[in-house]
């Protein structure tokens, strides 16, 4: 197919491939200036945007020209030499026609057979001229497909074998072993500075682990390569003690429940997005997950309960909202390993703190990885590991960290105060 196209359209195609990328950065612009429009309205940026939007449509407009005016020029000379086939063949026959004698010279030609003639001519110009329409689309058809083929034939960098082994009913047990990371590049390898390095972390069956540290520490990473969503650069990451690498993908991650800082919701009703993880879920299950989430609540204050509409992205509810149904969606999966990365950050300490009480409650047996940016939601964990740059700079209980690693006791201070205070909130729970 891209052959005939090069032949009929030759140099169209890298043309209409130029307008499609800038086509596609003009969607791009239109896209971002949408969902950051009160972003734009509250910096007063809209000067800014609208010149940026106005640039970039320039480009396209440029992009398109030359294409236009090749499709626009190729179209009347094919015709034009059409037009002139026939202006010759008038030329060439019509004075025969005109002189010849019916009935005297058997070879003359009559009206007839040049009517016949200019019949025979429109008939095969049907075809070239719907040659002359089709064939800018065939440019930007290629160009299309070129695009397309690129995504569809782009393969995974995280691969599952051929000869994936079914974990069956995992414990969970959760085991770092010396691993290292980094993130591919786009020639597809590692990159020079690692994400993780060296980290050796034991999370046993039914253990409830925080995970702290500054942005930038590698703590999302870390929790990422659990249902191997990347894969580790050196070292191994086992659930089990198999490495989650020779496992089938679908049979772990069903036991997996994840609920990311970033709520994603999806437009249809609170109950549906509460399935998502398990579409078995009865309506019991639901409103369990959600009691332990602290969503129970505001969801029944809804006009329709469960069943109320969640627009688009879940704009219709609040940031603490969206994070409590993507903690009760996590639930409602009924995971052994459950995996919360800061999601209650967009929450009232009132409300954290029921979470972890139902989480402690409810979800023992289970095990439990919690990233989190507040002392709060760590410190009645069973373990508390702190990264720094990647690299597990201390772990153990909240009591042995106190005494053991300096910078916990610092962050502890920061956040809740003298640690006379800290030892009295304790106590107070």
């Amino acid at each position: 197919t891209k052959m005939k196209i090069a032949v009929v359209a030759p140099g169209l195609v890298p043309l209409y491939a130029k307008a499609q990328t800038k086509l596609d950065r003009l969607n791009t612009i239109f896209r971002e200036n949408i969902a950051g429009v009160r972003v734009v309205k509250a910096f007063n940026r809209d000067a800014l945007e609208t010149d940026r939007f106005e640039r970039q449509n320039n480009e396209l407009y440029e992009a398109q020209l030359t294409p236009a005016f090749r499709v626009a020029s190729f179209q009347p000379v094919l015709f034009g030499l059409l037009y002139l086939a026939v202006g010759l063949a008038v030329i060439v026959v019509g004075p025969g026609v005109a002189d010849g004698v019916v009935g005297q010279d058997p070879d003359a030609v009559t009206p007839g057979d040049l009517t016949t003639f200019f019949n025979y001519l429109l008939t095969a110009m049907i075809p070239i001229m719907i040659v002359a329409f089709v064939l800018p689309e065939l440019g930007k058809f290629e160009a299309s497909l070129d695009r397309a083929v690129e995504v569809l034939e782009m393969e995974p960098d995280v691969v599952q074998p051929t000869d994936a082994v079914d974990p069956g009913k995992i414990e969970g047990r959760i085991e770092f072993r010396d691993v290292t990371m980094s993130y591919l590049d786009e020639h597809g390898e590692p990159g020079a500075v690692p994400v993780l390095e060296d980290v050796d972390l034991t999370i046993e069956p039914g253990q409830t682990v925080a995970i702290l540290g500054q942005t930038g520490s590698g703590k999302t990473s870390l929790i990422n390569l659990i249902p191997r969503f990347y894969d580790v650069t050196a070292g191994a990451v086992l659930v089990d003690g198999v490495d989650v690498r020779t496992l089938d993908l679908d049979a772990l991650r069903r036991q997996i429940g994840i609920a990311p800082q970033q709520a994603v919701l999806f437009s249809g009703t609170i109950a549906s997005n509460l399935r998502y993880g398990n579409d078995d879920a009865s309506f019991v299950d639901l409103q369990w997950a959600a009691e332990i989430a602290d969503a129970h609540g505001f969801i029944c204050a809804q006009v329709d309960g469960y069943d109320s509409v969640v627009t688009e992205q879940g704009n219709n509810l609040s940031g603490g909202q969206r994070q409590r149904l993507s903690l009760a969606r996590a639930i409602a999966a009924d995971p052994q390993i459950l995996i919360l990365d800061d999601t209650t950050s967009a929450v009232d300490a009132a409300t954290e703190a029921r979470i972890q009480d139902r989480l402690r409650d409810e979800l023992a047996g289970r095990t439990v990885v919690i990233v989190a940016q507040r002392i709060s939601t760590a410190i009645g964990a069973d373990k508390i590991v702190l990264l720094e740059g990647g690299r597990v700079a201390a772990s153990g209980t909240h009591a042995e960290l106190m005494i053991e690693s300096p910078a916990y006791a610092e962050i502890v201070e920061s956040q809740l105060g003298s640690i006379d205070e800290v030892t009295e909130l304790l106590e107070q729970q």
